[in-house]
């Protein structure tokens, strides 16, 4: 049977957890600030709606499931996707600003999303949410104290979520990424090997001296297992913090 799918984020890796759930015969509504994401999940199949939304707004975020009720009577599966990287500085060099901010987006904007679609999965004894976290949630970058702080937040949150939601048959779990071979990282990846005068390869490979496999992780690993953790094959699984990111040992 047709589930109803809520994505947060259209980008690369929400268009990729998108067309996994499409394949499957679900339908999906994704959402992203940026409008030309947006743009590029519109009309592509009959199944697949979108809205620029910013998590990070109230606003936005209610008139992201007015839209969604519009078409989708329930919510059986939320994917809290979006999520912003803040300041790269010492904690003390960093701007208490920032720190509401990323927060608003990291955190916050997670719990605005599952504010709307926790009574109906409640009522229908029923439905799926995962939380993108990070791997540095648990390897904790030094320099990266606003960005690793909200992702140990989402985990917390995912515990609790999972202990309020699990008597009414709602499972929730939070995925911990490691490094996505996509586009955003091929960018960090040139950008850094240029300031150090290294070829991108060369940078690469340092950087993944401390990850296990010694790779990084597709854009589709990461889309197969949220659709799993959404399976009835996943039914028992809640509660968890899960990684998917080749064993990333440990940060810089």
């Amino acid at each position: 049977m047709a589930r109803n799918v809520v994505i947060t984020g259209a980008g690369e890796v929400g268009r990729a957890i998108a067309d996994g759930f499409l394949e499957r015969g679900d339908n999906v509504h994704v959402c992203d600030v940026l409008a030309e994401s947006v743009e590029a999940a519109t009309g592509v199949h009959e199944r697949l709606r979108a809205s620029v939304a910013d998590v990070g707004s109230d606003e936005d975020v209610k008139r992201l499931f007015d839209e969604v009720g519009e078409w989708m009577p329930s919510v059986d599966v939320l994917v809290n996707g979006v999520g912003i990287g803040g300041p790269r500085a010492a904690t003390e060099d960093t701007d208490p600003d920032d720190w509401g901010k990323v927060l608003n987006v990291n955190l916050v904007g997670m719990v605005r999303c599952i504010r709307h679609v926790a009574p109906g999965m409640k009522a229908s004894a029923g439905g799926s949410i995962v939380n993108f976290s990070s791997c540095s949630s648990q390897t904790a970058p030094p320099n990266r104290s606003v960005y690793v702080a909200s992702k140990a937040a989402v985990d917390g949150l995912t515990r609790t979520i999972a202990r309020e939601l699990g008597p009414h048959g709602v499972t929730c779990n939070a995925i911990l990424p490691g490094a996505i071979a996509n586009e955003r990282l091929a960018q960090i990846v040139e950008t850094k090997a240029a300031a150090r005068g290294q070829a991108p390869d060369e940078y690469l490979e340092e950087a993944l001296r401390y990850v296990s496999l010694r790779r990084m992780v597709e854009v589709r690993e990461i889309a197969d297992y949220v659709v799993f953790l959404c399976s009835d094959q996943a039914r028992a699984i809640t509660g968890q913090l899960l990684r998917i990111d080749g064993n990333f040992e440990w940060e810089d």
